[in-house]
């Protein structure tokens, strides 16, 4: 049965395949630090994805609220079985102390990592997960939901509840 109804929770969401593996490109944490965005921060965790920027004032706060909710929702689990990761899609003004203070605006925690980079990076790693480039403006609310050690990437709606969120995190594990 809890088997049945997590694999309509699954279904519920779109399954996606990437077009590419995601670029394993630097980026710079929210602290100033450098990653590799896949080995660093996605190769074999179960990781929650988002794109937002700092100066947005429409859909990227929702988003962010759902995070903070999320990580909550968590709890210990957060930075030890589940990561969050926002991307910025403004890399030419979120500096990394611009991300830290957009982070503490809504309580973010270890284990939620925002980050930027130079463009073409952070171009190269928006084209796999949305097709489009790092911009401003007319994006859409979508979270990616991926556990890289099986593969399974899912698209949902990125302002959702946290409880849909873990639902489809312990159905992907």
């Amino acid at each position: 049965m809890i088997a049945t109804l997590l694999l309509c929770a699954v279904l519920h969401s779109q399954r996606i395949t990437l077009s590419e593996p995601l670029p394993d490109v630097e980026v710079v944490d929210q602290t100033g630090h450098p990653h590799r965005f896949y080995s660093d921060l996605v190769k074999g965790k179960l990781v929650v994805v988002n794109a937002v920027y700092a100066s947005c004032t429409n859909v990227c706060p929702q988003m962010e609220r759902a995070f903070a909710q999320l990580q909550n929702a968590l709890g210990d689990r957060l930075g030890r079985d589940v990561y969050l990761i926002s991307i910025s899609r403004d890399p030419a003004h979120d500096t990394p102390e611009r991300l830290e203070e957009y982070g503490r605006r809504f309580g973010a925690r270890p284990g939620w990592t925002f980050v930027t980079g130079r463009p073409e990076a952070i171009d190269r790693l928006l084209r796999v997960l949305t097709g489009d480039p790092a911009r401003t403006g007319g994006h859409s609310t979508v979270a990616w939901i991926g556990n890289d050690a099986n593969g399974t990437w899912l698209r949902e709606y990125g302002a959702g509840e946290p409880a849909r969120y873990i639902e489809l995190l312990d159905a992907i594990k």
